[in-house]
């Protein structure tokens, strides 16, 4: 019997508490990186529940050498082989969970042996996990995400070029099935690994190259659609930190790099909708308030027409200050503006808004900074299409207070131009936003309807012109008559939405 035999002998033994056999493991270790045969007689399952008992008695004895060397065994029996991979899945994954955080607190010291035994385990799951979809099913039902996400935000991590790629490469597949096989209750994160989770584009900004950067961002947007996870980001007041990988992201988006465009631009506009979505949950307008730092931030942004704001940085998130103040006088336009800050500045804040009482949203409309002055600007000085239907829905939130708030949005000497922009363009989701915000404006205010009333006749004959079943639909009339009683209708409305 050669020495292989006897280590694999040596390992079948169920060894009490006082026993341990690491030469055996030290000798399978050695000999299955090479061979197949050996990886593959490390695959059986009894082997593999030993080798995890082994890793298990090791820590609890601080012998953190031999649980290394199980992990090396149970890593290269699952090189391409779905049958170990599966074995080990069927065996669960405490002995992982254990090896990720011991002990937590060392995470950072970057040099210790415990680190190292962590960055082997991410090894380890990556070749368990690597093309086998089970086996990341069955990592995101166990939660590694959790320790992984820990791993993933420790200051080592900046400097493991080759470990963090299979890091990142691991938290994300494990992360993909998390969304696609969601918990069966909704499931928040502990609070310090959802800061953590959040500020991994910031982390690790300056040491991705693009892709991995992209990954990380998926990462994030993974647990961000998940309503049980936005609740607790508000909860938390955690909303300024998505904020900051937008702007983050942004900044790479304007180096102008073809690649960066085609990879970044749907994952800037994904983590938008984001935070839309998250502003949208009735408990934002119980937790921010206009006067918050984040909200000041975004008016910042708007008032700007797009300039990064001050306000909103890893320092002062960091020490959410609330007596934070905008500008006192600020530009009417950035000199460079971002403009993909605009919709998510615009649909945050109008979210909020739809949430406030009406009567706190009249201050906004008056001097020495009325909010309606850069908004209509920005209709006339922007073509994105996304932009001019944020800012149009922005606009028609603040229609809602009363007639006096309408009338100020009316007296802006753009609104007439803007509005005749937004009714007249040729998609129809933004022609039927102006269409809306024409009405609204008019609604118990006379001084719009004749204020407006050349733009409810450009309405009309441009609709005349496309038919009236065209006309149905951006008016919403729904069967109404659309004679000569048309212009009435538009500007009377019927009710802010």
């Amino acid at each position: 019997m050669d020495d292989i035999d006897h280590a694999f002998q040596a390992l079948s033994v169920d060894l009490p508490d006082d026993a341990r056999t690491p030469q055996a493991i030290a000798t399978l270790a050695a000999a299955s990186r090479a061979q197949p045969a050996i990886r593959s007689r490390l695959a059986d399952p009894n082997v593999l529940g030993l080798l995890t008992k082994a890793v298990g008695c090791s820590l609890d004895d601080n012998d953190l050498e031999n649980a290394s060397l199980a992990l090396r065994c149970i890593g290269n029996a699952c090189i391409d082989n779905d049958a170990g991979r599966d074995a080990i899945c069927s065996l669960g994954f405490s002995w992982a969970h254990r090896c990720l955080s011991y002990p937590s607190s060392q995470h950072s010291s970057g040099d210790s042996d415990s680190d190292d035994l962590v960055w082997l385990t991410v090894k380890v799951l990556h070749n368990i996990c690597s093309d086998h979809a089970a086996a990341q099913l069955a990592c995101s039902e166990a939660r590694l995400y959790i320790p992984l996400i820990a791993v993933c935000a420790s200051p080592r991590t900046l400097r493991k070029d080759d470990d963090r790629s299979l890091l990142i490469d691991l938290l994300f597949c494990i992360s993909v099935q998390r969304s696609e096989h969601p918990p069966p209750t909704p499931e928040s994160l502990p609070d310090n690994i959802l800061e953590q989770l959040l500020r991994l584009p910031s982390h690790l900004a300056t040491v991705t190259d693009l892709e991995e950067y992209a990954t990380v961002l998926e990462i994030n947007l993974t647990f961000l659609r998940d309503p049980a996870i936005q609740t607790q980001i508000v909860r938390a007041r955690r909303v300024a930190h998505v904020w900051l990988s937008l702007q983050e992201t942004g900044i790479r988006l304007r180096k102008g790099e073809p690649e960066s465009q085609e990879l970044l631009k749907p994952l800037s506009s994904s983590l938008s909708w984001c935070l839309s979505d998250i502003a949208a949950h009735a408990e934002f307008a119980q937790t921010y308030d206009l006067d918050d730092p984040l909200i000041k931030g975004l008016l910042h942004i708007i008032r700007s027409e797009g300039e990064e704001t001050p306000l909103l940085t890893r320092q002062t998130i960091a020490s959410n200050r609330a007596t934070l103040q905008p500008p006192a006088n600020p530009s009417p336009r950035a000199p460079n503006p971002d403009p993909h800050l605009l919709p998510p500045a615009c649909q945050i804040l109008g979210n909020l808004l739809r949430l406030l009482p009406p009567p706190t949203l009249l201050p906004l409309l008056t001097p020495p900074t009325p909010l309606q002055t850069p908004l209509w600007h920005s209709l006339l000085t922007t073509t994105d299409s996304e932009s001019l239907y944020s800012l149009a829905s922005l606009l028609h939130q603040l229609t809602r207070p009363s007639p006096q708030a309408r009338e100020l949005l009316g007296q802006d000497p753009h609104a007439a131009a803007a509005l005749t922009l937004l009714c007249g363009h040729p998609l129809p989701q933004i022609r039927q936003a102006g269409v809306r915000l024409l009405r609204a404006l008019g609604r118990e205010c006379a001084g719009n309807r004749a204020r407006f009333e050349g733009v409810a006749r450009e309405v009309v004959v441009a609709a005349g012109r496309a038919g009236e079943g065209e006309l149905g639909s951006e008016l919403e009339l729904k069967g109404e008559g659309v004679g000569g009683r048309f212009e009435e209708e538009v500007m009377e409305g019927c009710g802010v939405e």
